[in-house]
């Protein structure tokens, strides 16, 4: 008899609307994530109620403005439509596919206590971030890990006490798989190599590629977090795979935030340098983004974009994410190969 199975692919997140009150609710849930921000509750608390995020939500209700559709988040949007079309590609009845949040509306609790008391033998869950880093997948874990362990802080009923739990638990998944990284799958590189030739095919060719990946404070790679040298393991195999074009890359980090000392070199930084340096083009691809998001679409696609041209350049391309594109559902199931239905 196959086994139920259930796929949960999840993404941090977005604010519901792109209005104060959805961008600070958002802001809360993440920046009061203590595996996000590592600084003391009773420091960072009055901090961030009084100053981070009465200014970061006014400021950010435009730039999300800018990227709303009429399906709302593109984020949230896209990720339901990398379920919808991974379960079609699966092509079995008995095996489910969900997308959650860590943040935000569809929030991984709420998806999980309805969708779990359906009864699956095997729950496969898939963090949309091919690079490991404790801020990320590490969250996904340890919130996975408190919605199936007795009254841990996960459960809707927060009994804290297991032998009192309300919860039932008889169907909850006998077997938990969780994707740590897929930081160096032949696949993802692969269908990141195809969409970069696709662009250039279809564009021509850039003076420089900026390989963009989400920065990080140093203080977490001081402490152990791989995601630096998983970005680079990242980007050395896209170069490789890319050699035939003979162009020039670099292995950049963006959206700062913050005070703290960020992962150089800086993406704002290195287009600043070329443009200063007579670069006239540049192609910007972001493979740490597996769907596109306020990070892509605003700051590199519009912000960044702009910047280069204040300071010389001619044109920056961005090449968007693999989102639901057949590519991205490949590599979606290229993760899957191992598993049995």
């Amino acid at each position: 008899m196959s086994k139920r199975t259930g796929i949960l692919l999840i993404n941090l997140g977005s604010p519901e609307a792109p209005n104060v009150e959805s961008i600070r609710i958002f802001l809360k849930q993440f920046l009061l994530d203590q595996r996000v921000v590592t600084l003391p509750h009773w420091l960072w608390k009055p901090i961030l109620k009084a100053i981070v995020l009465p200014l970061r939500s006014s400021r950010l209700v435009e730039n999300y403005k800018k990227i709303w559709t009429t399906s709302g988040s593109p984020l949230i949007s896209i990720g339901q439509q990398q379920a919808i079309k991974l379960k079609e590609a699966i092509g079995l009845e008995e095996v489910d596919v969900k997308f959650a949040c860590c943040y935000g509306p569809y929030l991984i609790e709420s998806i999980c206590e309805e969708w779990l008391s359906t009864g699956f033998d095997q729950l496969i869950v898939i963090p949309l971030y091919p690079q490991y880093s404790e801020t990320t997948t590490g969250v996904v874990g340890h919130r996975i890990g408190n919605i199936l362990n007795p009254c841990q802080g996960g459960c809707a009923f927060k009994c804290k006490q297991p032998e009192r739990c309300q919860r039932d638990r008889s169907k909850d998944p006998s077997l938990v798989s969780m994707i740590k990284t897929y930081a160096e799958n032949k696949v993802y590189i692969n269908m990141l190599s195809d969409s970069i030739h696709e662009h250039i095919a279809r564009h021509g060719h850039s003076e420089r590629l900026v390989v963009s990946f989400h920065g990080l404070p140093k203080r977490c790679i001081e402490r152990g977090d791989p995601y630096a040298d998983q970005c680079r393991k990242t980007f050395d195999l896209l170069r490789a795979q890319l050699n035939d074009l003979k162009i020039q890359m670099t292995m950049t980090f963006q959206s700062r935030f913050g005070y703290d000392e960020w992962l150089l070199p800086s993406t704002e930084e290195v287009l600043t340098e070329y443009a200063q340096a007579g670069i006239k083009t540049v192609d910007v691809i972001c493979p740490g983004f597996p769907a596109d998001c306020l990070e892509t679409l605003e700051e590199i696609s519009l912000q960044l974009k702009a910047h280069f041209k204040e300071q010389g350049g001619k044109d920056l391309r961005y090449i968007p994410a693999l989102n639901d594109s057949e590519r991205g559902i490949q590599v979606l199931l290229n993760i899957l190969k191992d598993f049995k239905f």
